[in-house]
């Protein structure tokens, strides 16, 4: 296995991958997959991807950074009762393919997104998931924070949820713990699994936007 950042050159595989992956995995009915599609608003964000040693890419996450909650509950179509200050960094489109389900490739990608975060200006961590997901224990250990999301505004003829959304936060006083609680939970041979340097470098200018955008 390999770990990456995608690039606009991967935006036929990224694509591909996240209408499979949504196709079979998501508890959402969705009556549209042109979302799942790589966008400039990918070429705006951070995509992490791991790779399997045939080189297909396999999971899939994209990162994005908000300023305030006004951008998280436009990106994650959902409206907040509490407030979360900036900078946010929003994950999601997170997919794997069915077959490299329960390897622990999420926790691989969320282990490394919560190092890089501890060393940045975010002050919080943010997504959403579907209640009952197999991930939700491990997200609770880590210290995310889970209730129950609004989405009484969503089109129902788009959107046909068969359980509730939760909105995953986490606050940066948090990041390192989890981020060693996460190392720790990791599958032996992924503890030695990193990106390499010109990707790190660039995961790491990426986080420093925060400063700057905030």
């Amino acid at each position: 296995m390999k770990i990456k950042v995608a690039t606009a050159q991967d935006a036929d595989a990224i694509s591909s991958l996240r209408k499979q992956a949504y196709r079979s995995g998501s508890k959402t009915e969705l009556s549209q997959l042109d979302f799942l599609e790589w966008s400039p608003a990918d070429d705006q964000a951070l995509i992490l991807a791991v790779e399997s040693p045939e080189g297909e890419l396999v999971s899939s996450i994209r990162l994005s950074i908000s300023e305030d909650q006004k951008g998280l509950e436009q990106l994650f179509d959902i409206r907040l009762q509490q407030k979360l200050k900036g900078p946010i960094l929003l994950l999601d489109k997170l997919t794997t393919l069915p077959n490299y389900r329960r390897l622990g490739l999420s926790a691989l990608l969320r282990y490394h997104i919560l190092h890089f975060a501890t060393a940045s200006d975010i002050r919080h961590i943010a997504f959403t998931i579907n209640y009952g997901v197999s991930r939700m224990a491990h997200l609770l250990e880590l210290g995310f924070n889970l209730q129950k999301a609004d989405i009484s505004h969503r089109q129902t003829e788009l959107y046909q949820n068969d359980t509730d959304v939760l909105l995953g936060t986490l606050h940066a006083s948090n990041f390192k713990l989890a981020s060693e609680l996460a190392f720790q939970n990791l599958r032996q041979p992924f503890q030695n699994l990193g990106f390499a340097e010109q990707d790190e470098a660039g995961i790491q200018r990426f986080m420093q936007r925060a400063l700057l955008e905030a």
